[in-house]
């Protein structure tokens, strides 16, 4: 009797694996391992995807606050141009000039300085 034990289907035909079959179904595992790995890991695989993904979050962030940004800076071009009060209250702020006739005051912080 044979010391082997035989695999058979329900129909009765040997199922067992030949070396050359079970070489083949190694290389194929392994190589789907290797490709696994390389999907992850590899040059535009999984973790570049996250990567990527941050980036644009971080992008789109920095976009949004440049909008506003600009938004702003529009504003106030155009409170320059248009708002004759506006540039004489930011000219007088800025450059420290004064009307004839104003007189500027400079006010001393009386508190003591905590050491």
């Amino acid at each position: 009797m044979n010391a082997k034990r035989r695999r058979r289907c329900a129909e009765g035909h040997d199922v067992s694996m030949s070396a050359k079959q079970k070489w083949l179904l190694g290389m194929a595992a392994l190589g789907i391992i290797i490709m696994s790995i390389n999907m992850i890991c590899g040059e535009n695989g999984i973790l570049d995807l996250l990567h990527v993904r941050r980036d644009h979050a971080l992008l789109v962030r920095n976009n949004q606050a440049i909008r506003e940004e600009n938004r702003t800076l529009s504003r106030e071009i155009d409170r320059l141009n248009n708002d004759p009060q506006y540039l004489e209250e930011v000219v007088k702020k800025e450059s420290k000039m004064v009307r004839p006739g104003e007189i500027v005051v400079h006010l001393k912080d009386k508190r003591k300085a905590i050491p």
